[in-house]
């Protein structure tokens, strides 16, 4: 993990929406492993929402970069959960890691990389037929069956 924060900022306006208390949240990756991380909210003259404790181990254990990308998906479970696609942007691609397990040959960012923050929020009604999400990419999310439509993106 090269210069990367020991924290992780979140948007203040979906952690108020949707998650409303500070505490520890549950960080999962489609190979099924997971890191228990701290939720900070704070509120105030400078208000901010970020994963602290917990963090740089998710980081390093997933060599995350400067540059890359998490798509957090929040699950619908009575604890706080979210499971993490992780994306390695390089100049001309985006790949998503298979199972979040090392992959030392996906791309590496050969520079600053600007990521938009983006809060999307799916209708509870839409089509239960489908069963996967697109991200800004093209690249395709699998969707389960027991998780909740909401999603940040950083």
């Amino acid at each position: 993990m090269k210069d990367l924060a020991a924290r992780q900022k979140l948007p203040l306006n979906f952690v108020t929406t949707y998650i409303k208390t500070q505490g520890y949240v549950a960080l999962s990756v489609p190979n099924g492993r997971s890191w228990n991380v701290e939720l900070s909210i704070t509120l105030g003259s400078y208000s901010e929402a970020k994963l602290n404790n917990g963090w740089p181990e998710f980081a390093s254990d997933n060599d995350l970069e400067v540059g890359d990308v998490c798509i957090f998906k929040l699950l619908n479970r009575p604890e706080v959960s979210f499971e993490v696609f992780i994306f390695r942007v390089g100049e001309y691609d985006c790949q998503l890691l298979s199972q979040g397990d090392n992959a030392n040959s996906a791309s590496k960012v050969k520079g600053d990389v600007r990521v938009k923050t983006e809060l999307t929020e799916l209708n509870r009604n839409q089509n239960q037929s489908q069963n996967s999400e697109v991200n800004p990419r093209g690249l395709e999310i699998p969707k389960g069956e027991e998780e909740e439509e909401k999603g940040i993106q950083f």
